[in-house]
């Protein structure tokens, strides 16, 4: 399990708060608030960045939503995927302040580095990877008050 708050500018916000079930690496369940599983830069953490500062295309991507995620990591084969079912908050609002409604969201992603088993040492850090989400939002009105920023 993971909770993180934020007491920050007289606010107590919970950023990520989920439970996590690990059967096996490959066969993994998450359900909470956490981050999607679209955008490789948003998944990594701010350590592992080269630049100070994520990409403004990062702004464009869903952050953290409340929903079930299958996910899991083929060490063999150097794969990663996850597949879930969120809320849709929208771009740029708070899930936490958006109620769930009839508009699921759905994403998936799936990334490879097929040379992390292999001794090529230059090529170990090299992956290929795809994902997407989708959703049918009739309109965004709702959460506008709820917007960061």
């Amino acid at each position: 399990f993971l909770i993180m708050p934020d007491f920050g500018n007289n606010d107590i916000q919970l950023f990520e708060a989920y439970l996590n079930y690990r059967n096996r690496p490959e066969l993994q369940v998450r359900a909470g608030k956490f981050k999607t599983p679209v955008g490789l830069e948003m998944l990594q953490s701010a350590g592992s960045l080269q630049f100070n500062e994520r990409s403004l295309a990062t702004d464009l991507l869903p952050n953290r939503d409340l929903g079930l995620q299958f996910w899991g990591v083929v060490e063999d084969w150097g794969l990663t995927y996850a597949a879930g079912i969120f809320n849709g908050a929208g771009d740029g609002v708070i899930a936490a302040n958006t109620p769930f409604d009839d508009n699921p969201e759905f994403a998936g992603r799936v990334f490879g580095q097929p040379f992390k088993p292999s001794g090529l040492k230059p090529l170990q850090g090299l992956g290929f990877g795809i994902a997407g989400t989708f959703t049918q939002v009739s309109s965004n009105a709702a959460g506008l008050p709820n917007s960061i920023g």
